[in-house]
């Protein structure tokens, strides 16, 4: 954004960096290609889904949790849950401070038993696993690959993106 004031407004932006908001990053983006969502915008996209599980991904990933190949966000687990300071301890010792939202969230995800598929039949469908993120369909097959965790959360975006009409999101 500093960059972009600088040179084509010709503006200087000493100290700027503590103005930038998401309203300020979205004249800077080329259109129709990325898109940014504010707080609120995500917001929406949440209140549509119908799965804990759908929800909590993309909170999770607004906050920043993913990791290499969304490992991070695959591997997330009701045992590395700290409840009375709403911790996240990763394997890798890393420790992530929670908002009240996506504890709520991945508290309700973790116990999420069954997935409501998206489309124009409503379908539902066992999980298979209880206390964690990642959970496999029971009709599912997934081959165990190096980017399964990815291709996982890849199928829950493509899954749910046409029901919000962002086709785009990823």
């Amino acid at each position: 954004y500093c960059a972009w004031k600088k040179y084509y407004h010709k503006e200087t932006m000493v100290h700027a960096y503590e103005q930038i908001d998401i309203d300020k990053l979205k004249p800077c983006l080329p259109k129709n290609r990325i898109q940014f969502l504010s707080r609120e915008e995500v917001t929406e996209i949440e209140d549509q889904l119908y799965n804990f599980t759908d929800r909590a991904i993309v909170e999770c990933l607004f906050e920043g949790i993913s990791g290499p190949s969304m490992t991070d966000l695959v591997s997330l687990s009701a045992d590395m849950l700290v409840h009375e300071t709403k911790e996240l301890y990763l394997p890798d010792k890393r420790i992530i401070q929670l908002t009240d939202k996506l504890y709520d969230l991945l508290i309700k995800a973790f116990n999420e038993q069954e997935y409501l598929c998206y489309g124009e039949t409503l379908r539902v469908k066992k999980l298979l696993g209880v206390g964690r993120l990642y959970k496999e369909m029971d009709n599912a097959y997934a081959s165990d690959s190096k980017d399964k965790a990815f291709r996982w959360v890849y199928r829950r975006f493509k899954n749910f993106r046409d029901h919000v009409g962002i086709t785009e999101l990823t």
